[in-house]
């Protein structure tokens, strides 16, 4: 398999991956709590077919842990990085 294809096919299941946010427990709280998550905010507001381009999907995936920053929210910032513990 050729350097491209691979590399290809790994952005494609790491895209997928974070295209879930939080994981399904947190879009079904999300929903529990009457709320739509952010993509599906975003999506509600373009036209149904029309395309679209996600800018910054992959920013920052790989810090704290390769979470996205999924389990670090304002109020638990990573030691030196400023802001309140």
């Amino acid at each position: 398999m050729s350097r491209l294809k691979t590399l290809s096919e790994e952005y494609q299941k790491l895209r997928a991956r974070l295209e879930q946010g939080g994981g399904a427990e947190r879009i079904k709280r999300q929903h529990d709590q009457g709320k739509l998550t952010a993509r599906e905010r975003v999506t509600a507001l373009l036209d149904k077919d029309g395309p679209w381009v996600e800018i910054g999907l992959l920013v920052a995936w790989d810090q704290y842990g390769g979470r996205r920053g999924d389990r670090i929210g304002p109020h638990r910032r990573p030691p030196g990085s400023g802001g309140r513990q």
